[in-house]
């Protein structure tokens, strides 16, 4: 999608005005909340993070109230981020047909005015104002105690400064300076050990289309629920062209008040 910003506020009333009127039995509508701190070690970085939204059941209203996976739902969302140089607010619309799979269309403003430790910003552009517009598809499934979560996004990211190539600071890549596209795959295989414990895989793949650069990061985790907080700790390995192969470790502690529809 060239713009996917330019149909959002039409995409978005036009799917809540099907929700609100459509003539399977719904579930109530409800508002969900979180809050996390992120870390990353290599290259490093951390934020505090708070995103809320509001669900909207479709169809399946007896699944939902039974905790079961065949309904279908649509919920606006919003996320803020702050490490105090690095802010970002951001508004999304998931589409879920069914509960383990669906879609997001979003748009994310980011304020950046300190230069990154890792990457090499006297020759990239690291302080400025950016915009990334996404479309990303989701799928969730699970079999016994293994889960397998999965997302493919697909991004237009721009600066506002045009005369410098600037870096993409989620991956590790260096964008076009009049603007690029970076596509990044998500994926998280894990076997719930005990009740609260679940061991996890993660890896993550990104690659700028227009000059070509490649990024991953693979690392083993560590995740424990406590009621509505978790916590989950993970070292691995990260790559790409600005930040050489080296160790990374990941740390994220959440408090989840009002869970969400869905299993994203």
């Amino acid at each position: 999608m060239k713009n996917p910003s330019r149909y959002f506020g039409f995409l978005a009333i036009g799917i809540i005005g099907l929700a609100l009127t459509s003539p399977y039995p719904r579930a109530q509508a409800d508002h969900d909340f979180e809050a996390n701190v992120t870390a990353r070690a290599y290259p490093i970085g951390g934020t505090a993070n708070f995103e809320g939204g509001y669900g909207f059941p479709l169809w399946g209203a007896e699944a939902l109230e039974s905790k079961g996976v065949l309904y279908g739902y649509v919920r606006p969302g919003y996320q803020a981020s702050t490490a105090l140089s690095y802010n970002s607010g951001e508004v999304y619309l998931d589409l879920f047909p069914v509960s383990f799979f669906g879609f997001r269309l979003g748009k994310e403003w980011i304020t950046n005015t300190k230069e990154y430790k890792d990457y090499d910003c006297s020759r990239l552009n690291c302080e400025d104002d950016f915009v990334k517009q996404y479309i990303e598809g989701r799928l969730a499934l699970g079999y016994g105690k293994a889960f397998l979560a999965t997302r493919f996004r697909r991004t237009d990211i721009s600066a506002t400064s045009e005369t410098q190539n600037f870096v993409e600071e989620v991956m590790g890549l260096e964008a076009r300076a009049q603007g690029d596209k970076v596509e990044i795959l998500t994926s998280a295989l894990g076997y719930k050990i005990y009740e609260d414990w679940s061991l996890i895989f993660l890896n993550v793949y990104g690659q700028m289309e227009q000059l070509k650069g490649i990024s991953r990061m693979n690392t083993i985790n560590l995740s424990h629920r406590m009621g509505k907080y978790q916590v989950m700790v993970g070292v691995g390995e990260f790559n790409s062209p600005l930040a050489p192969k080296e160790v990374t470790a990941l740390f994220q502690i959440s408090w989840t008040p009002y869970e969400r529809m869905g299993f994203f």
